[in-house]
């Protein structure tokens, strides 16, 4: 009887080692070049969606700036309200968020909101001037800054979820990554979802 229960000791001991081993790998070289491979492919990723974000956001500015453009090459160009909207399209990227700042709901809020009333004013600006907004090439060009607020949520989707797999990883496996390479930023990073919707 006694060697049923020694057995059984030694069967309860192994089981238990060997659970620990799954929850705590052994940090081979190999392991930890691993992870560190891992994090730089998540962050790299990550990094990539929010470029090609801010890269679609220059794009909508830039359209505002070729509609004035044109606006003001027709001979009906009001100048005082013209010149207005000009320096608000010039210095609104000054007021957008960064990828640390979207932490503040505030933030993300008076920039959107800023984007959308200067969007509002410049294409009734457009359209209070048949001569202007009949042109083909002044509906081309707003057609194409109505696109960019589709292509822009959906990056904004993109960049939340590369950011949520990295943010997994370094959840998952910060202890040891700070054991590791105590020099590493391994922290979390914030998303857009969640912020509340702009109203």
């Amino acid at each position: 009887m006694k060697t049923i229960y020694k057995c059984l000791l030694i069967i309860l001991i192994i089981s238990l080692s060997s659970a620990g081993c799954r929850r705590n790998p052994k940090l081979t070289a190999e392991y930890i070049d691993s992870l560190k491979t891992t994090f730089k492919t998540l962050t790299t990723d990550a990094d990539l969606s929010w470029k090609t974000m801010i890269t679609e956001d220059d794009q909508k500015i830039e359209y505002m700036k070729n509609l004035l453009e044109a606006a003001s090459n027709t001979g009906k160009y009001d100048t005082v309200t013209g010149n207005n909207l000009a320096r608000r399209v010039n210095t609104i990227r000054f007021a957008r968020y960064d990828q640390k700042s979207i932490a503040n709901y505030d933030r993300i809020a008076y920039y959107d909101s800023l984007v959308i009333q200067l969007t509002d004013d410049l294409l009734e600006y457009i359209h209070t001037r048949p001569e202007i907004e009949k042109k083909d090439k002044f509906k081309d060009l707003e057609s194409s800054l109505s696109g960019m607020d589709y292509n822009l949520i959906l990056q904004k989707v993109d960049y939340d979820t590369k950011i949520t797999a990295l943010n997994d990883f370094i959840k998952e496996n910060r202890k040891i990554l700070n054991k590791v390479d105590p020099e590493g930023n391994y922290m979390k990073m914030p998303i857009f979802e969640s912020s509340p919707p702009v109203k």
